[in-house]
């Protein structure tokens, strides 16, 4: 699957919903290629429609990496943004045409884990059980971003 995003628009995302809502503790892998330069791609974990939430799991052309918490924002007007665990220059992950993805969602416990390299962990309580899962592009500031994805699994743990 290709997806396309321009920087005036936002993020680019599909969204895989269960029956009816996903279990709490569930395992994602995805191989992601084609990032275009300064965009970022990735999963957002415990995601809804119906309410805004969810963990967001990224990498960036880069190396650069990031573990985010959506949640309503506290007038409900619109949605904010956590940043849980990011990347330092001494643990980017080395910049690759392609990049296999694993986050494991698992009570408060979220993993993230890039080309098979060292985990990166955050814990969170803030977002529950959700009804969708979502692939994403996000891109640069200032133009277009695109990226392919591949071999997406799901499973429960």
């Amino acid at each position: 699957m290709h997806l396309h995003a321009h920087a005036s628009d936002g993020l680019a995302q599909v969204d895989f919903y269960g029956a009816q809502h996903l279990p709490n503790n569930y395992r994602v892998s995805v191989d992601i290629d084609g990032l275009t330069p300064g965009a970022c791609a990735g999963v957002v974990t415990r995601n809804s429609d119906k309410q805004k939430g969810g963990y967001g799991f990224q990498i960036c052309e880069d190396g650069s990496w990031l573990i985010t918490r959506y949640e309503a924002a506290k007038d409900r007007s619109g949605e904010q943004v956590s940043n849980l665990k990011t990347s330092t220059d001494t643990d980017k992950i080395p910049r690759a045409n392609a990049y296999h993805l694993v986050t494991v969602t698992d009570g408060v416990s979220l993993r993230f884990t890039i080309n098979d390299q060292s985990e990166k962990t955050a814990s969170d309580g803030v977002n529950g059980l959700m009804d969708s899962i979502s692939l994403f592009v996000a891109p640069p500031g200032n133009g277009d971003g695109s990226a392919n994805f591949e071999n997406f699994t799901f499973s429960e743990i």
